[in-house]
């Protein structure tokens, strides 16, 4: 899926500068709303009132029953808004036409009941309705002031102010205020704010002790350590005295620095750092992923001096850099500074600190089991004497400090590099031994003065996957990651046992891929060795097809132009036969087609740049299911195939069976995302399976794509690693995410894939949509430890019901041989709830760290495994 690109820019608790001119647009107390709106019929309602200049934008859904009014409650007003339970409601305010490019401040108090996010911003009035300057609201129950900006380019077309509410949304507000500032406007606040503009190397990380450092990253497409290799090479010291970055890369993986913070960003600044090796490319500067500037470089064996000069993009969140090259170099001393002409290197401060995981069965992405020591190594260059001191910090907000480290002179090691190496004993929650921990390591003289910045590693501490090492075909567990070495390792360790071959992947089964020109096949079996290496079963896609045997007329070489209706079913038989049996011994169950319903299905339109739907679509995917099916099982019978591939669109399920679909799968499968919390029988997951299936299903149900954190992940725990961006609502995210999968195996689907761990974005630069269990770098969000926790405790059961031992709470039952685990889920407002203490239960939380007896169920969702759960 295509990623959508957000700008927005959100400073939350910034004070509006005295020096900024803005332009109000709109300025509102909601607590005097009383503008009446009645619209009322057989399955609408929208009722109350509205602040003057406010619209209800809410009519177009059919059943939407949603209730504004004015509340008051110790001496303040405030509005209310109180969404029903089907679809979005959405309020709007017109603003002017946008013609230059502006940027908008948005300032407004509200309240509203946590978790609930809500969508808000600059929206186009008409067709297509992009949202051109989002925010988004993460709700407390105590008021608090948000303060956002949002540029927004030149439109060209009418556009206002939206609040999208979600169903069952209950928001208060008070205070609502949006200006218009120009460029001007906000470089005189940031010269208010930042009189220097950050002196010096604005680089955080310049040396590299310890191969590849936190923040950095390899292209998702390519296998750490086997198609690049990075790693600290103590005997080729650079120019900045310490060992170099060795970067061993023959296949031209693209190798992203860690971001930086720039002060300044009207200004120009300039990029250098040392080089020299066999090969060459160019360095990139990126300001959220767009790029800024480049500069071309061939590697010689002597170190160079490679500057880039460049512009920052104007109050960009998130500015990294990235090394585009083929062959092998080393990498030191890296500098950034404002100015036009790079200035000879000098680290940000005399010393730095590296840390990383040692070697262990899945320490390379920074996963170490229960069973391996909790360790983590540090180096330390640039310090001929000091302490290093750290401290420990769990998902829950607790800090430790560790016990601190001393040396009167550097090691005489490394070449004489003089870095100072050991190790640092992490674990030290014992009440709380599982999840994500961040280590964070500094240097300071004798009398306590900083001679480092903050060194940082987020370390994720779980159980052993009960499949670990081993295949399993019946897990319900799935994902879509690339075929690397890297992702196989860590959707293996959080307890996923398979993954789905759309986007990333698709070019090991994807017909366009296999044979882009007539009889010339070309079958990626690396790719699918990787993915069987970690013990992964594959669910192969039967999907795409090349330009020659579609409509399109053309190479298909985009994303929307592979997936057009072939039009001779004896080539898409020849493709499917060919794929199943060449695949025979590795992938053992095949879906057909990827989202037939939406614009993955019909024919080309070069116009509008996708296929789109004739009157026979719907018959030609019946015909091209039972093609499919008839030779997949021709070729192999005992391979297990998935057919509909729908979603809440009642009219396609109709349209499928109609066709005979029942009669060409072995499997249902359809697709849910949603942004509702869930994990009650009547919740969104049941809504959307409900219209899904169109009536009683005699197929086994998998969810063969879905999320319930779009949007939400970004940087974790991180801290140091991207200086001045929020954490994400770690804990949130995490317990919407296991809660949609609970859920899900509760209303009797057998396998859930969820999409994508596939990394793409920007450390910083806000949460990439689509992505879940991974920050942007590519390494496990909060939500993939909690992940981990939740396949630990249901691998192997099998859901067994509901019971509701208190309003508003759900018990969800699961059994196996011999075990039994009852997942607690409370709805908003429900009644309080003491998790029972039962005899011979373990009472876990969302990360599977022990309860204690008497534990009043909160807000986030509790395990209780025992023979018997919490059942009487």
């Amino acid at each position: 899926m295509k990623r959508l690109i957000g700008l927005l820019l959100a400073l939350l608790g910034l004070a509006c500068p005295a020096l900024a001119a803005p332009v109000m647009l709109i300025g509102t107390d909601f607590g005097t709303a009383r503008q009446p709106v009645h619209v009322v019929t057989a399955t609408q309602t929208i009722d109350g009132v509205l602040p003057d200049g406010w619209q209800d934008n809410s009519s177009w859904n059919p059943t939407i029953r949603v209730h504004y009014r004015v509340l008051s409650e110790g001496g303040r007003r405030f509005w209310r808004v109180e969404n029903g339970p089907d679809g979005r409601a959405q309020i709007m305010h017109p603003l002017p036409d946008v013609t230059t490019h502006v940027f908008y401040d948005l300032t407004l108090t509200a309240r509203g009941r946590a978790p609930d996010r809500v969508e808000c911003g600059v929206r186009l009035v008409g067709d297509p309705y992009t949202n051109v300057g989002p925010a988004t609201l993460s709700l407390t129950p105590q008021w608090r002031t948000y303060h956002f900006r949002m540029p927004v380019d030149p439109q060209g077309q009418s556009i206002g102010f939206w609040f999208n509410f979600n169903p069952g949304v209950q928001m208060d507000i008070t205070r609502f205020r949006l200006a218009r500032l120009t460029q001007a406007d906000l470089i005189d606040e940031i010269k208010a704010r930042d009189p220097h503009g950050g002196r010096g190397n604005l680089a955080r990380i310049t040396r590299f002790p310890l191969g590849l450092p936190v923040g950095w990253s390899v292209d998702r497409e390519h296998s750490l350590g086997e198609e690049v290799t990075v790693a600290s090479d103590p005997a080729m010291i650079g120019p900045s005295g310490a060992p170099s970055l060795k970067i061993v890369n023959p296949h031209g993986a693209p190798v992203t620095g860690d971001p930086f913070v720039v002060p300044w960003t009207f200004a120009p600044h300039v990029l250098s750092l040392s080089l020299r090796g066999q090969g060459g490319g160019q360095i990139v500067v990126r300001g959220e992923g767009k790029g800024l500037a480049q500069k071309a470089f061939t590697l010689t064996d002597s170190w160079q001096r490679v500057t880039v000069p460049f512009r920052p993009l104007f109050l960009g969140k998130a500015h990294d850099f990235q090394l585009q090259f083929t062959g092998t170099t080393w990498v030191d001393a890296v500098q950034v500074e404002q100015g036009a002409q790079a200035r000879p290197y000098a680290p940000p401060m005399p010393a730095e600190v590296a840390l990383a995981c040692p070697g262990s069965d899945a320490g390379l992405v920074r996963v170490q089991f229960a069973d391996e020591p909790a360790l983590i190594h540090y180096a330390v260059v640039g310090a001929a004497g000091g302490v290093l001191r750290a401290r420990v910090v769990n998902v829950y907000g607790e800090a430790k400090s560790l016990p601190p480290v001393s040396w009167a002179s550097p090691a005489p090691n490394d070449g004489g590099a003089g870095v100072i190496r050991g190790t640092l004993f992490y674990a030290v929650f014992p009440k709380r031994p599982y999840g994500p921990f961040r280590v964070e390591a500094w240097v300071e003289d004798g009398r306590g003065h900083r001679l480092s910045g903050d060194g940082e590693i987020v370390v994720n501490r779980l159980r052993r996957p009960r499949f670990w090492g081993r295949d399993a075909p019946q897990s319900p567990f799935g994902v879509h990651i690339s075929p690397t070495r890297q992702q196989a390792l860590l959707a293996k360790a959080i307890g996923a046992n398979w993954v789905r071959t759309h986007d990333a992947g698709l070019q090991c089964t994807g017909w366009s891929f296999l044979e882009p020109t007539p009889g010339e096949w070309h079958f990626d079996d690396a790719d699918v060795a990787r993915y069987r290496a970690q013990h992964l079963d594959i669910l192969g896609m039967l999907s795409t097809a090349p330009g020659w045997a579609t409509s399109l007329g053309r190479p298909a070489t985009g994303y929307w132009d592979r997936y057009v209706e072939p039009k001779r079913m004896e080539d898409w038989a020849n493709y499917v036969r060919r794929t199943t049996t060449h695949y025979r011994d590795a992938i053992h169950a095949y879906e057909i087609w990827n989202e037939p319903w939406g614009d993955y299905w019909g024919v080309w339109d070069e116009k509008q740049g996708h296929s789109v739907k004739t009157p026979d679509s719907i018959a030609h995917f019946g015909v091209l299911q039972k093609t499919a099916y008839d030779t997949a099982k021709a070729a192999d019978p005992a391979l297990t195939i998935l057919g509909f591939n729908t979603t809440d669109a009642p009219d396609w399920t109709r349209g499928v069976r109609d066709a005979g679909g029942l009669s060409s799968c072995d499997v249902f499968s359809y697709h849910h995302y949603t942004g509702r919390r869930v994990g009650w029988p009547d919740d969104d997951v049941r809504r959307v399976l409900t219209a899904a299936t169109q009536g009683p299903m005699p197929k086994p149900i998998w969810l063969s794509e879905g999320n319930a954190v779009n949007g939400m992940l970004d940087v974790g725990m991180y801290r140091a690693t991207v200086p001045g961006v929020p954490p994400d609502a770690n804990l949130d995210a995490a317990d919407r995410l296991s809660r949609f999968v609970v859920s899900l195996l509760g209303h009797g689907v057998r396998k859930v894939f969820l999409y994508t761990m596939a990394y793409g974005g920007v450390l910083g630069a806000g949460g990439a949509p689509w992505q879940t269990l991974v920050t942007e770098d590519g390494y496990l969000h909060p939500c993939g430890a909690a992940y981990s926790a939740l396949t630990w405790q249901l691998e192997g059961l099998n859901a067994v019901g509901t019971r509701t031992p208190a309003r508003g709470v759900t018990e969800w039952l699961f059994a196996g041989p011999g075990r039994r685990v009852s997942v607690l889920a409370a709805a908003p407002g429900h009644a309080p709830y003491v998790v029972p203490s039962v005899q011979g239960a373990t009472v876990t939380d969302l990360f599977g760290n022990p309860l204690p007896p008497g534990t009043l169920l909160g807000e986030t969702l509790v395990y209780v495994s025992s023979p018997r759960g919490v059942a009487p």
